[in-house]
């Protein structure tokens, strides 16, 4: 198999993946939103139970967001594994090192969002802590 065929193999798995670039963007936005509400929140240390719990789950509800449309590049995993196994099949190290490098790309800007995402909640939760000296609500040990 040429290498322009191998391209062509693997580019016919990815071809269908939706482009998420225009939502990835709003969530980035909204990410930059919360980014700020959070550091006007340290800044004036004041942060109640409901501020909180609203902001927590505003945070949470982008995540799912982001999650939801990386599904699609879950969805391919396998069928992705399994071209490069047989098309490097004389070279197995080479073909699992080009598909985790294949697959993590694909997952990459994806993954950039929500681990913003989680940046932000353990922020909102430890300035709740720092302010009140005890954990929120909604937090569970």
């Amino acid at each position: 198999m040429t290498e322009n065929e191998i391209d062509v193999a693997l580019c016919n798995i990815t071809k269908d993946l939706p482009n998420h670039k225009t939502e990835l963007f709003d969530a980035e936005r909204k990410i930059e939103k919360y980014k700020q509400k959070i550091y006007e929140i340290k800044k004036n240390e004041k942060i109640t139970n409901k501020i909180h719990n609203q902001l927590y789950e505003e945070i949470i509800h982008i995540l799912d967001w982001i999650g939801r449309m990386s599904n699609s590049v879950f969805n391919v995993r396998d069928e992705l594994e399994i071209k490069y196994m047989l098309t490097y099949c004389n070279a197995p190290n080479l073909g699992n090192e080009l598909f985790l490098k294949h697959y993590y790309k694909l997952h990459h800007p994806y993954s950039i969002l929500k681990n913003r995402c989680f940046t932000l909640l353990e922020q909102l939760d430890e300035i709740y802590f720092n302010i009140h000296k005890k954990h929120p609500s909604n937090w569970n040990n």
